[in-house]
């Protein structure tokens, strides 16, 4: 069996409304998702997925609809990939 030693690091930068992921929606949200407590539970998630590609602005995201009519942005700003083969 071959191994890995993988490495990846990005960099996101995602912007949230609060005028519109208030209280009340976030608690709402939680209720029906995950139980995030703050905008920064939830620019996490938007960060991995953006990452794995799953998230864009254009694009429906579940729990979200499409992002930037929720109030969000989401901005890929570096990322690296480096693999080291197992000895």
């Amino acid at each position: 069996m071959k191994g890995f030693k993988v490495i990846v690091t990005s960099e996101v930068y995602v912007s949230i409304d609060e005028t519109k992921w208030n209280k009340e929606n976030l608690k709402g949200w939680a209720e029906v998702f995950y139980p995030f407590v703050d905008l920064s539970d939830h620019a996490k998630h938007i960060a991995q997925l953006a990452v794995r590609g799953l998230a864009s602005e254009d694009q429906f995201v579940e729990g979200y609809g499409e992002l930037k009519d929720s109030g969000i942005s989401v901005q890929i700003e570096d990322s690296y990939e480096e693999v080291e083969h197992e000895k």
